[in-house]
């Protein structure tokens, strides 16, 4: 005959938490929680709808038009376009804005600002090269914040019979990032890129536009008219 085991007040307690947590797992282990506006996603994501059960906030993953799928915060709006569209801006400790939409037009950014770049319109104040070898013309120093690098180059010959090239050329890995042909009619944009820029984040790096001449007596110009950092 089994003798009875007392039930204690531990005994009890005890029952209670599994029940807790057989309740707990049951719960979330559904596909979704909804309760009073909000959704919790089994497998990632916060959902916030307002009384219309449109979605102002979104926390969770999502899928890039690539189909990789990455981690995202999105917000919306009742009014989506105009004045009343919601601002996206990021401060830094001291009340700046360092980041910000254009929120009146509704596209591209408000801060930062982005300088453009300088160079000679007339053709007779580009640097100007006889030499076959590569000659160093200009250079461009930045701080490296992207991994690829775009540039247009203007250039142009002064003989009909003259033609020559002009390349950029990463200096602390001698890393030949475009070459491009120059001749009497080239005046126009020769762009080289986009193309990965060597280094890594944070480098002073410095890229050099040389040129030389390839055939004829003329004489071979070019001028950097503009290059900036892009995204991959």
């Amino acid at each position: 005959m089994l003798t009875p085991q007392p039930d204690t007040l531990l005994d009890r307690l005890r029952r209670l938490e599994d029940r807790i947590d057989q309740v707990a797992r049951g719960t979330l282990g559904r596909d979704m929680v909804s309760v009073a506006g909000i959704s919790i996603r089994s497998q990632g994501g916060l959902t916030v709808k307002d009384s219309n059960g449109q979605s102002t906030l979104f926390v969770g993953g999502l899928t890039q038009p690539t189909s990789e799928p990455h981690t995202a915060l999105r917000t919306v709006h009742e009014e989506a376009s105009g004045a009343g569209a919601l601002r996206l801006a990021i401060w830094d400790k001291a009340g700046n804005v360092i980041f910000s939409d254009d929120t009146p037009s509704g596209a591209g950014i408000g801060r930062p600002y982005i300088g453009g770049t300088l160079s000679p319109y007339r053709t007779a104040d580009w640097p100007a090269t006889q030499s076959a070898d590569w000659d160093p013309l200009q250079r461009w120093m930045f701080n490296r914040q992207h991994p690829r690098i775009h540039a247009i180059i203007h250039a142009a010959t002064d003989l009909a019979d003259t033609t020559g090239e002009a390349r950029l050329r990463d200096l602390a890995t001698n890393t030949v990032l475009g070459t491009v042909t120059v001749a009497a009619d080239t005046a126009g944009g020769l762009v080289i890129g986009p193309v990965a820029m060597p280094g890594v984040f944070g480098d002073v790096c410095e890229v050099r536009l040389e040129v030389h001449r390839t055939t004829g007596t003329g004489t071979v110009r070019a001028t950097l008219a503009y290059a900036v950092g892009m995204q991959s």
